[in-house]
């Protein structure tokens, strides 16, 4: 094949202004960005949520506001259903403890509701000692 020469169209492509950019085939608009996104608390790092946390700090003291990021509006919220929203805490978590330190091993089973009732290790380990309590039903 014969070598061709080119001159100087190489210059002349690189100093040439881009193509403008084409509007959709279908003749719709690009879709444009969101005005808010939803960014899930269990998914952003500790960056970002220390973020949220002073812009909230700042809005509840009346403060200044911090600086607007560029795009859309983040709105940070629990996934639905999430554990931590959902879960019950136990009414005997708040209970007082009193004279805990004196508590015997049945008193404090009943207190914490511990139900277990089975051997607490195979007979076969157990001290000859142990192996008769554990024989008789003692503690």
């Amino acid at each position: 094949m014969p070598a061709r020469d080119w001159g100087d169209a190489a210059a002349v492509l690189r100093e040439a202004p881009g193509r403008p950019v084409e509007a959709a085939r279908d003749g719709k608009a690009a879709a444009e960005e969101p005005a808010e996104i939803i960014r899930w608390i269990d998914e952003i790092d500790d960056t970002e949520m220390n973020e949220e946390i002073e812009r909230l700090r700042r809005e509840a003291a009346g403060e200044s506001a911090l600086p607007v990021k560029p795009g859309p509006r983040r709105i940070y919220k629990y996934k639905p259903g999430d554990y931590a929203r959902t879960g019950v805490p136990d009414e005997r978590a708040a209970r007082k403890y009193p004279g805990w330190e004196n508590m015997t091993d049945p008193e404090w089973r009943e207190f914490f509701g511990y139900t277990y009732t089975g051997p607490v290790a195979p007979l076969e380990m157990l001290t000859p000692a142990s192996r008769a309590a554990a024989a008789a039903g003692e503690e």
